[in-house]
């Protein structure tokens, strides 16, 4: 690391960030968004060290009134470490113990412990890290850990908005990026990985392939598009963390024997002014789609809990869900399709107001979800027939303003809801009874501040 960093360990240069989605209000480097498109080319950014957290004050509204809920909570702390070692060769390194192996966990509202966090993992306090080679004027090769090739466009600013789409986890890839001339800030990116989930070392034979494209088609509006196929999540980290997931809330001893597992494929296509259209300057606001298939390998090899033992689990997640043929006649497959739209507007420069509406269906081809007219006792009374979809939808509004220079505050109020009362797929509300939608009031502070 000094041969990389040797500036870096002789000079502190600090930048000091204690935030995440305030950054639409400014032009801060968002801490958690992608860097694609908001930050300069990294052939062209300066050589320094960033510091940061993000703190976070929640309070759910389907908690029993007078329950203790802890407001406080460091969602973020992150160092940042960035060199450029030659005109051509490039560093980066982010430590983090608060982020997750899959960024699409970072948005969700939830305990840390619910989280696949990626201090529970090989990587410890490892965030990302990247080596990127300036091979031409307009080529790059990176090295390093990657998030996904298909991003959902974000432009609300608020906490836990557009927290439904999911890009992929975190693995080790090598990509190689374009920038092309025809179109403002336009490129092209190419990505070969281990797979999905597989971070340091390959967890099984098949392999990751991604595509994104991002530019500006005119001043201020912005869009991208992408792809990506993973051929196994076998032994991945989503594998392991709904394994341990299902054992811990439901005592579901994972199948035994060598499962085949899942392929993944995911697509994407965004579009939003970033603030700078000439005839509405302040203004941001984005539409998105996104959609992820997962198709089961070998119906012969399971390496999920079957539908008998999901019987045994009070509640589910419905993100990590992947249901098999318990006759083993068909290769299930399952889609998660999520559609949204989001901005923010600012205003008087220090003021922001922000929007985040979208809805998701997961589907099955194999008959799951079943609604229920009620419950009681923590039973489902008179359940459906399974049916083969689930929908939900979410919201929010709410307000930031900069305090003092560096300093900023985000409010936000968030409501998540299922189209129905699902059997074993609800959310608690009071008295841990079932709910089908939960609300949460946030207060999220940031500070930032920069050395001269």
């Amino acid at each position: 690391m000094p041969r990389l960093f040797p500036r870096l360990f002789s000079s502190l240069l600090l930048y000091v960030t204690i935030s995440s989605q305030t950054s639409a209000m400014s032009e801060k480097i968002p801490f958690y968004e992608s860097d694609f498109i908001q930050i300069p080319p990294f052939a062209e950014s300066k050589s320094y060290v960033t510091m940061g957290a993000r703190i976070d004050c929640n309070h759910n509204f389907n908690t029993n009134p007078g329950d203790t809920q802890n407001c406080f909570s460091i969602s973020g702390l992150r160092l940042m470490l960035r060199e450029e070692y030659q005109p051509k060769l490039h560093g980066e390194l982010i430590l983090n113990p608060f982020a997750s192996l899959n960024r699409h966990y970072d948005k969700k509202f939830g305990a840390s412990d619910e989280k696949p966090l990626i201090r529970d993992s090989e990587l410890r306090l490892i965030e990302s890290f990247r080596f990127e080679w300036k091979a031409r004027p307009r080529l790059a090769v990176s090295l390093g850990l990657y998030d996904g090739a298909t991003w959902f466009p974000d432009y609300s600013g608020l906490p836990y908005a557009a927290s439904y789409h999911d890009s992929g986890w975190k693995q080790t890839a090598l990509s190689i990026t374009y920038f092309l001339s025809m179109l403002e800030g336009a490129r092209v990116r190419f990505t070969g990985g281990n797979g999905e989930g597989e971070i340091l070392r390959n967890s099984n034979p098949q392999q990751y392939f991604g595509f994104e494209f991002r530019g500006e088609l005119i001043r201020g509006l912005e869009m991208n598009a992408g792809l990506s196929t993973s051929g196994n999540l076998h032994k991945s980290s989503f594998w392991s963390f709904s394994q341990n997931y299902f054992r811990t809330q439901c005592g579901i001893t994972p199948p035994t024997g060598q499962g085949m597992g899942w392929a993944v494929r995911r697509m994407s296509a965004g579009m939003g002014s970033n603030g700078y259209l000439p005839f509405a300057e302040g203004l941001k606001i984005g539409l998105g789609w996104h959609k992820s298939l997962y198709t089961q390998i070998d119906k012969d090899k399971p390496d999920q809990p079957s539908q008998e033992q999901l019987e045994a689990c009070e509640q589910i997640d419905p993100e990590l869900l992947l249901i098999e043929d318990p006759d083993q006649n068909i290769a299930n497959s399952m889609e998660h399709i999520v559609t949204g739209i989001n901005g923010s507007y600012r205003i008087l420069d220090r003021w922001f107001i922000g929007f985040d509406y979208e809805n998701r269906m997961i589907r099955s081809e194999i008959p799951f979800f079943r609604t229920c007219d009620s419950y009681k006792d923590g039973q489902c009374q008179e359940p459906s027939s399974p049916e083969s979809s689930l929908r939900q939808w979410a919201w929010s509004v709410g307000a930031g303003t900069t305090l003092t220079e560096g300093m900023d505050l985000v409010i936000a109020y968030n409501s998540t809801s299922y189209s129905d009362l699902y059997d074993r797929i609800y959310f608690s509300g009071r008295n841990q009874e079932p709910s089908r939608s939960r609300d949460l009031f946030s207060i999220r502070v940031s500070y930032n501040w920069k050395a001269p």
